[in-house]
């Protein structure tokens, strides 16, 4: 992983996807299409697909996202030129989406997602995270821990 001075910031996201949003803003009504969703959940969507990228990048690690995030996340890759260059400007390089199934590594590997989530940015939105997420979220909060 780099170095922890990474920023998770909220504003960060808001501010990648402004910047997304004002040179392609036919993403968000893609993602509301295919997310079934309004404008503003959509952003928000979007906003958690770049923290999923985010998250990518910084542990260097395969993840999964949820079903939504994956969605949004398929939407700005069909911006190809767009998705390209935030790739490069952000990441350094392009990062590529490997389809998974349900499969007992995919589960390993958005639980990872969810660890990394937890961390590093904080409690996932259940709404585009799924109930997993929320089940993971309250496991990890202390007074969930037992003594032997």
């Amino acid at each position: 992983m780099k170095a922890q001075t990474h920023d998770f910031s909220e504003a960060k996201y808001i501010q990648w996807a402004l910047k997304i949003t004002a040179e392609t803003p036919i993403i968000i009504d893609k993602i509301a299409k295919s997310c079934s969703m309004n404008e503003k959940e959509s952003n928000q969507v979007l906003i958690e697909a770049l923290k999923y990228l985010d998250l990518v990048y910084f542990s260097g690690q395969m993840l999964t996202p949820s079903i939504l995030v994956d969605y949004a996340w398929h939407e700005f890759i069909l911006c190809t030129k767009s998705y390209a260059n935030f790739c490069e400007k952000h990441f350094g390089k392009f990062i590529h989406h490997h389809p998974g199934g349900r499969t007992k590594e995919t589960i390993s590997r958005f639980r990872k997602t969810m660890k990394y989530y937890i961390m590093y940015i904080g409690e996932p939105k259940e709404k585009y995270w799924g109930e997993q997420a929320s089940i993971e979220w309250l496991s990890s909060q202390c007074g969930s821990c037992t003594s032997l």
